[in-house]
């Protein structure tokens, strides 16, 4: 079968970032217990959701449990501070065995893409980091939504979904 275009996935697909992206969402709330507990509830039932939900969804559980935020800190904060801790240790997460070089053999056959639930522009800049960017066509990051990124791809490709991978 010939595809037109392959859609890889950042994390955990092409670089081992998964856990590091996971274990960050403990970092910015509370350490105690019963704050961990509501964070891997939240995280449990939305794996792959984006910071930007994620995060306020857990301080609203946190509340509605009678835990108190004493930090202060808005959503906005947490998310900011959540972003910033993420994009280094992704940046230094190692790249999967043979990442870099099927995305060379991908863009040998025709377009690749990279959609995730990270930012866009922070994306953007972790595949320009691994120099990886002649390697793609595109990236996009949130706020697109995987699935709406794979339709506009099907799209783009002649709206044959058989052929994006």
């Amino acid at each position: 079968m010939h595809f037109n275009a392959v859609v890889f996935d950042f994390d955990g697909c092409l670089v081992d970032s998964a856990g590091v992206k996971h274990d960050t969402f403990f970092d910015v709330f509370p350490a105690a217990k019963a704050y961990s507990r509501v964070v891997a509830d939240v995280l449990r039932a939305d794996p792959d959701g984006s910071r930007h939900e994620v995060i306020p969804r857990i301080a609203h559980m946190m509340h509605r449990a009678g835990l108190p935020l004493e930090d202060h800190l808005s959503d906005q904060a947490r998310i900011a501070a959540y972003g910033e801790a993420v994009l280094e240790a992704v940046a230094v997460a190692p790249a999967l065995p043979g990442a870099e070089d099927l995305l060379r053999r991908a863009r040998q056959v025709g377009a690749v893409y990279i959609s995730s639930n990270t930012p866009e522009d922070a994306l953007r800049e972790l595949v320009e980091r691994r120099g990886w960017l002649p390697l793609v066509d595109a990236v996009y990051g949130y706020p697109w939504r995987k699935e709406d990124t794979v339709r506009q791809i099907v799209r783009d490709c002649g709206g044959i979904g058989d052929h994006v991978l």
